[in-house]
């Protein structure tokens, strides 16, 4: 017997006069999650014609039980096992184990809420809450999903870091560890989700959802190639430049046009290149901005002397020869 049945029992002694209410009993009677309606014994046909194409090589019976292991049916009530019968008892569709997912920080009422329904998004959750406090920072608030990778995942890609490993020097890569119940942070836009509860902004919720909604931030990071790398407060309406300026500014090794902001919730933005200008991004609270290292060694004043005067020499012979074929004309 297999299925939703409280002990498994795949090699059940046959006995004379067996019925189905007693092997039931026999496997501790069903699971919540069982379909009562949906028992099944499956008999192997005997004698089957071996020449027919077609010919039907078990039967399929199907049972109402009752959760007392009583069947309905008067006549079902009678039927009996035979050598080789196998039990199926099928899961029902509609069971599903409760969930919950939680929700953390500036809301009324933080804890553990439980998923009601399969469309239940992140703004009932709020509202399973209580709603924000007056502190919440909305702009920062995150979404934190459980990982949960299957054995065979984890085996597949155990072995393609450990190929990793084996090619290169000991020194350089490490096999790394992998947690098979990891999480990830998902960015969301919260002001956006309780503004238009169910757009397309608003996620469902899964099973161990937390959300996290931090207190209103007023600090900013500063880290990377700067003088003084630390933490200020946030001041409305300073840009990006008065940011670094604070920290005393770039340093020699600053990549400036690949610095980067990541905000509270996640979400990142670039400097970009407008004709000869950096366009910074702008800076929130809570925010970190970062200043990438130069990979590439900068010339050196004498490299940069000796750039200019071959420049400056080739542009000298193109003007030279433009005005010797004029005159040859």
């Amino acid at each position: 017997m297999t299925g939703e049945v409280n002990s498994i029992d795949t090699d059940m002694p046959y006995m004379a006069n067996m019925t189905l209410n007693d092997a039931l009993i026999r496997t501790g009677g069903l699971k919540e999650s069982a379909a009562a309606s949906l028992v099944e014994v499956i008999r192997r046909k005997k004698d089957v014609d071996p020449r027919s194409p077609s010919a039907q090589i078990a039967t399929i019976y199907r049972f109402n039980v009752n959760r007392d292991l009583s069947i309905n049916s008067d006549e079902n009530k009678t039927f009996t096992l035979e050598p080789f019968d196998q039990i199926i008892v099928r899961r029902s569709p509609n069971y599903a184990v409760q969930t919950f997912a939680m929700v953390a920080g500036e809301v009324i009422l933080p804890g553990a809420y439980a998923i009601i329904s399969k469309d239940q998004k992140i703004s009932d959750l709020v509202t399973q809450a209580g709603g924000l406090t007056p502190y919440a920072y909305v702009e920062g608030a995150t979404l934190v999903r459980p990982v949960r990778l299957s054995a065979e995942e984890l085996r597949r890609k155990q072995r393609s870091i450990e190929e990793v490993a084996d090619n290169a020097s000991k020194s350089v890569v490490e096999a790394e560890v992998i947690s098979p119940n990891s999480v990830e942070s998902i960015n969301i836009n919260l002001k956006k989700i309780l503004a238009k509860p169910g757009s397309s902004e608003d996620i469902l919720l899964q099973e161990g959802d937390t959300l996290r909604i931090p207190k209103l931030l007023e600090t900013v990071r500063i880290e990377g190639e700067v003088q003084l790398p630390k933490t200020v407060k946030y001041r409305a309406g300073q840009s990006f430049q008065n940011y670094i300026s604070e920290t005393g500014g770039f340093t020699t090794k600053s990549q400036r046009r690949r610095s980067f902001i990541v905000y509270a919730n996640g979400s990142v933005d670039r400097t970009r290149k407008f004709m000869f200008f950096n366009v910074y991004p702008r800076v929130e609270p809570g925010a970190e901005i970062i200043v990438p290292r130069r990979t590439s060694t900068p010339l050196s004043a004498q490299q940069v002397l000796s750039s200019t005067v071959g420049i400056a020499s080739s542009l000298l012979t193109l003007i030279t020869t433009v005005l010797l074929i004029t005159k040859i004309n």
